[in-house]
């Protein structure tokens, strides 16, 4: 049996399937006990073919085997030349039985906390999660798909049903190491908390350390140089967040050092987003 962080680096190859078999299920055994296997189970396909997706999935309990499944998943997509990519997929067969947990905003939030953690300490690595995990109309941004080559197949089959990826570099230190770990384990633990499944004991200290650390991310941090260069490249950005997050004051520190001819307008109430950014709306005519 593989370790976990061996088996992540395990390029595909025909015995890839029987090594995820035995990798995953001693792994959610030590960290999660029995209650895991009554709450979630394993698949896996390991269909060698060329234009094929193959994969191993989390997934909730009381599903069939093989074929669509359905609700939130954690899914490994391996590749011949790269380490697996991992990933929270929702199932072809739709959300439920997720719908609840996978439309909370909060779900999305702490999706979105976890890949900007692993985001700043993953240095070569990519980690990256959608705005709303249920918009499956939607699929990955295509400056991230361009990076995703490795795993074609399951980026073209599952594009709109990923909402959250982390990709481990090919290169290996004890620092990325501890990334690629602390990323199987934070989604792991969030897959397991969104369907009541807690560590065992001596893993929860471990958990709450992770999940303090991720928890600081939950509000993106957003710089003056990162708006300024972002409006020199395309002439425009919104400021988005809770009041009293600083919205404002970065809004005049912009104008008064970078921008110094600008105007402050007050939209009324009323306005809504439609009219503000532009959009389609009927208009009236004589006839």
């Amino acid at each position: 049996m593989l370790e976990l962080l061996d088996f992540v680096h395990l390029h595909f190859d025909r015995e890839w399937g029987d090594h995820a078999t035995e990798t995953l299920t001693a792994w959610t055994a030590r960290r999660y006990g029995a209650r895991w296997d009554k709450r979630m189970q394993l698949r896996v396909n390991s269909n060698p073919a060329e234009d094929a997706a193959p994969y191993a999935a989390l997934i909730p309990a009381g599903q069939p085997t093989s074929g669509r499944y359905g609700g939130m998943s954690l899914v490994f997509f391996p590749s011949p030349s790269a380490a697996a990519l991992l990933t929270l997929v929702i199932g072809t067969n739709g959300l439920a039985p997720d719908e609840q947990a996978l439309g909370r905003p909060g779900h999305a939030r702490k999706v979105a906390a976890i890949s900007r953690w692993l985001g700043a300490k993953a240095g070569n690595g990519l980690a990256w999660a959608k705005h709303d995990p249920v918009r499956t109309d939607l699929g990955v941004p295509r400056q991230i798909g361009e990076q995703l080559e490795p795993y074609r197949a399951a980026a073209e089959k599952y594009d709109k049903l990923i909402y959250g990826l982390f990709m481990p570099s090919e290169l290996r230190d004890a620092d990325h190491d501890e990334t690629v770990t602390l990323a199987v384990t934070a989604y792991a633990d969030l897959f397991a908390e969104e369907h009541g499944v807690e560590p065992l004991k001596a893993y929860v200290e471990e958990r709450n350390h992770s999940r303090e650390e991720w928890l600081s991310c939950a509000l993106p941090r957003t710089t003056v140089d990162d708006v300024v260069a972002l409006l020199r490249r395309r002439r425009f950005a919104i400021l988005e967040g809770p009041p009293g997050t600083g919205k404002t004051r970065l809004a005049e520190q912009l104008r008064g050092k970078h921008f110094p001819r600008w105007k402050t307008i007050q939209f009324h109430p009323s306005m809504t987003y439609e009219l503000f950014v532009g959009g389609l709306a009927p208009e009236k005519s004589s006839e």
